[in-house]
């Protein structure tokens, strides 16, 4: 049985077109005032939904170079993503540093880690 390719809103980064355009989006008002209250930052959030981005690693499987591509958009949905794509064994201190660096929200840390 095939699977159903899902969609997601990598259209920042020409090196992602194995990965389809969203289709509506437009982020929900009530998820995104919910991210607010846990402390989330918002700052590039297009409210991708935590069941809708395993769905989409799911899909990729784990693809490291697609990870390093994602983290580098610096969307808070495609961070997330990244941690999910990425391959423990292929993770160098470099990397590690770098992403580490960057956080600017709790959640990203917390998935990367």
């Amino acid at each position: 049985m095939a699977q159903e390719n899902p969609t997601h809103i990598s259209l920042l980064s020409p090196k992602c077109v194995a990965l389809p355009p969203k289709s509506n989006g437009s982020a929900n008002a009530d998820n995104v005032a919910g991210l607010t209250w846990f402390g989330i930052n918002l700052h590039g959030t297009f409210d991708i939904s935590f069941p809708h981005r395993r769905k989409i690693a799911k899909f990729y499987q784990k693809s490291h170079p697609l990870a390093l591509e994602l983290y580098e958009i610096r969307i808070h949905e495609e961070r997330i993503s990244a941690a999910m794509l990425a391959k423990l064994q292929q993770v160098r201190q470099e990397q590690m540093d770098s992403w580490a660096g960057s956080f600017d929200s709790w959640d990203v840390c917390d998935r990367v880690f």
